[in-house]
């Protein structure tokens, strides 16, 4: 279960899932993953106002958030994680701060639907 922490922005989120500080989830305003539990950091940085939405494997909504230029949050856990992107263009996606680069395949319109390993392997 992800944890999301957030950079400093008056963006509304609606995060779920386990409570910070338990076993497996990083404290809340952690910046990296807790080391040797296996977690990954699944990240965004906004470059225009676009929907995120991310889903766990359990298909637990995990976060949600209407963001906007300038924005930046993060999820930790093990994925694999559900993607949607509203407007995909403006979401730089990273895994472990590697970006994301999902083909055209994944996109319908200027939305973005795929899922991500803790790799950052998109299918």
């Amino acid at each position: 279960v992800a944890t999301p922490t957030a950079a400093p922005s008056a963006a509304a989120a609606t995060p779920t899932g386990a409570a910070a500080g338990a076993p497996g989830n990083p404290p809340s305003g952690a910046s990296e993953p807790i080391p040797g539990n296996g977690s990954a950091s699944l990240s965004f940085e906004l470059s225009g106002d676009s929907w995120v939405e991310i889903y766990g494997a359990d298909g637990t909504r995990q976060f949600q958030a209407l963001l906007h230029a300038g924005d930046r949050r993060a999820l930790y856990g093990r994925g694999p994680w559900r993607v949607l992107l509203g407007k995909a263009d403006h979401v730089k996606v990273l895994v472990d701060g590697r970006a994301l680069a999902p083909g055209e395949q994944f996109r319908k319109g200027e939305t973005a639907f795929y899922h991500v390993d803790a790799r950052g392997n998109v299918y």
